[in-house]
């Protein structure tokens, strides 16, 4: 399951370091952690924006989940509009997560 957080960063000699008071945050990023080490998403100017991005995503995200829990496959080409919309969901999900 991967999961999903928004960090305050700063640029320090040409480096992106993680801060802890979003005051100190020149801009903020979206990081994913499936396995191993996160990994930088998306930077966006505000929190704010961060986390519309986030709500977005998880939305995205628990609506996959509950298809996959009534049964359904994803299928772009299927006549069913619900698999057809679960694969549109997975794919907007890799587009949007860098996956």
């Amino acid at each position: 399951m991967m999961s999903l957080f928004i960090s305050g960063v700063r640029e320090v000699d040409g480096n992106c370091e993680r801060v802890e008071k979003d005051e100190d945050a020149q801009f903020f990023t979206l990081y994913s952690n499936k396995s191993g080490p996160s990994r930088p998403v998306e930077d966006f100017m505000s929190r704010d924006c961060a986390e519309k991005y986030l709500s977005l995503l998880e939305a995205c995200q628990r609506a996959r989940n509950q298809f996959y829990a009534a049964g359904y496959e994803p299928k772009a080409d299927s006549m069913n509009p619900t698999e057809c919309l679960l694969a549109q969901l997975i794919a907007a999900i890799s587009k949007a997560t860098g996956e």
